[in-house]
């Protein structure tokens, strides 16, 4: 007999709500950052207070995987928490941590949405909401190696200092491979990260693209 594996008794969101409140976040972050005037390290704290709440019971009913996010969300808050506006621990260790929890959210949406049997509107909200999640995460891991190695990233406007803002624009504009030209990556860690994320871009919309073709033309091919 086959075992069926333990779900928690709390449901996950819907995915179109996942992927609303992932909007409001890139939405809201210029405005925050104008109307505070917050700088990169506060703004990578807020991301890791902020980000795990909004996401943390979004991919799975699985209990082992929604106890692994819990886990990860715990660490992010209390790392970013800890250095809140400041503290002992490093920057980047609260942002190494919201990365981990990002990428394995990131994971567990997509497990989902690839796992379907059908093609539903909240499993084509799920797809869009793992790829925005990726360029969050990235934009984390740009942000990681901009406080690390200062001037990283290049901007055509002479002494600017990177926001939170910037990196997710650098982010979205490279997981998109528009390439404006007018934030370049300098370091080659950020070169890395940018060819990495343009890598996850293709594969993203080729690869899942056909999987969710796919299943819809086997769903039409099981009700015809």
């Amino acid at each position: 007999m086959a075992v069926v594996p333990a779900q928690t008794s709390i449901r996950r969101p819907t995915f179109p709500v996942v992927l609303a409140l992932l909007i409001a976040v890139i939405v809201f972050v210029p405005v925050v950052e104008a109307v505070a005037h917050l700088r990169l390290g506060v703004m990578l704290r807020l991301a890791g207070l902020a980000v795990p709440i909004l996401a943390v019971s979004a991919a799975s009913d699985r209990r082992r995987h929604r106890q692994a996010a819990f886990a990860l969300a715990a660490v992010s808050v209390l790392a970013n928490g800890v250095t809140f506006p400041r503290g002992g621990l490093p920057l980047w260790i609260g942002s190494a941590a919201t990365l981990s929890f990002l990428a394995f959210t990131t994971y567990l949406v997509l497990r989902t949405v690839i796992t379907s049997s059908r093609v539903t509107p909240d499993i084509i909200s799920g797809a869009l909401a793992s790829y925005v999640m990726i360029g969050l995460t990235w934009a984390i891991a740009f942000g990681i190696v901009e406080a690390r190695w200062s001037g990283s990233i290049r901007f055509a406007a002479d002494n600017h200092a990177a926001s939170f803002s910037d990196l997710l624009y650098f982010s979205y504009v490279t997981l998109l491979t528009i390439g404006y030209g007018d934030v370049t990556p300098v370091s080659r860690a950020a070169r890395t990260l940018a060819i990495l994320e343009g890598l996850a871009g293709m594969t993203f919309t080729t690869v899942l693209l056909a999987v969710l073709v796919a299943k819809l033309l086997l769903s039409d091919r099981s009700t015809g």
